[in-house]
């Protein structure tokens, strides 16, 4: 049996979702409406979804690039980078693991540390 969704956190995915994907490079939005469709395929809740998503809005400021044209030094300098940052640990480990989450998933496949 399904958990009810008494948040309506599926509903508010949908109504977010496009507005964080146009944060995003023109050449990564495919490639991000695909991801949330894995993950929805995986069993992820609608509310990670919004968080892998706003996450990953976050970090396309930080690289100011598109996904697709990141090359495995750029993603290392991010990750040296993201390490000695201010961020609790956590949040550390969260932009890391999302990232390779996605960069997995879009065939990208480049791994950052760990």
């Amino acid at each position: 049996m399904a958990k009810e969704d008494i948040h309506n956190t599926r509903e508010i995915l949908n109504r977010k979702a496009e507005g964080y994907i146009s944060q995003l490079f023109t050449e990564d939005q495919e490639d991000t409406r695909i991801f949330i469709n894995d993950l929805l395929a995986q069993g992820f809740s609608a509310a990670r979804v919004l968080k892998m998503l706003s996450t990953l809005s976050s970090i396309r400021k930080r690289l100011k690039k598109p996904f697709k044209n990141v090359t495995a030094n750029e993603l290392k300098t991010f990750s040296v980078g993201l390490e000695q940052s201010n961020y609790a640990e956590w949040t550390k480990h969260d932009l890391n693991v999302i990232l390779r989450k996605f960069l997995v998933a879009t065939g990208k496949g480049t791994r950052l540390h760990g």
